[in-house]
């Protein structure tokens, strides 16, 4: 179970992607990436996964499995900095 998101946005997706991995990779060491497309973070449960953010044209997926808590908040906190930082308007819409 899980919530999904899509974060849109209009420009600099390529740029404003990389730059939310190298952020996350500072907050949460275990973070893996995936031929620049994805952004996965494992769960201490085998085989799950906390969050998994895709890129995708006009922004990004996220499914993540973690409703609230720490890791939730600074998620979104490091994403929306990150895209405030590059003066990007956006959108977060939960699907």
């Amino acid at each position: 179970m899980g919530i999904e998101y899509v974060v849109h946005i209009n420009e600099k997706c390529d740029e404003c992607f990389a730059i939310l991995a190298d952020r996350l990779k500072e907050h949460f060491p275990h973070i893996q990436t995936g031929a620049g497309c994805s952004i996965d973070l494992p769960s201490a449960n085998s085989g799950w996964e906390d969050f998994s953010i895709e890129k995708r044209e006009g922004g990004f997926f996220i499914l993540s499995s973690i409703m609230s808590g720490s890791t939730h908040t600074e998620l979104f906190r490091i994403m929306e900095k990150v895209l405030n930082e590059m003066a990007l308007e956006y959108e977060i819409e939960e699907v």
